[in-house]
């Protein structure tokens, strides 16, 4: 998937980008991307369920040391309506990328872990 850079909207609450998305049914994607020229700079993983409710996007991520994140898709007004009918509407949200809020978290807690990825959380952890 190919993410446009954010345009910042809603007091700088809510975050809007363009994606592009591409399925590749077959074949080692990162391997394709290296062949081709690419550096590896950074990984992560997630976990995703997507829920959809009443037209809208819910996706729960749970991420290697960020914990558990809800992300809501849809324009500004659909979104607010959700987080109230979903008992959300209280709690920070952020327009924060999960690289950023990585970067911040490692320095903070002082992290081994160059990358965010599930098995670099369990080596931080034991």
């Amino acid at each position: 998937m190919l993410k446009i850079p954010t345009i910042l909207s809603g007091e700088g609450k809510f975050k809007t980008r363009k994606q592009i998305k591409i399925e590749i049914s077959k074949g080692d994607v990162r391997e394709l991307l290296l062949e081709l020229g690419y550096k590896e700079l950074f990984r992560y993983e997630k976990w995703r369920e997507v829920w959809e409710l009443d037209g809208m996007r819910i996706c729960l991520d749970e991420v290697p040391f960020l914990g558990n994140v809800v992300e809501i898709e849809g324009d500004e007004d659909s979104i607010e309506k959700m987080a109230h009918l979903l008992e959300m509407g209280a709690l920070k949200t952020s327009n924060i990328s999960y690289v950023k809020l990585f970067w911040a978290y490692a320095e903070a807690q002082e992290l081994k872990a160059k990358q965010m990825t599930f098995d670099a959380q369990n080596f931080e952890e034991s």
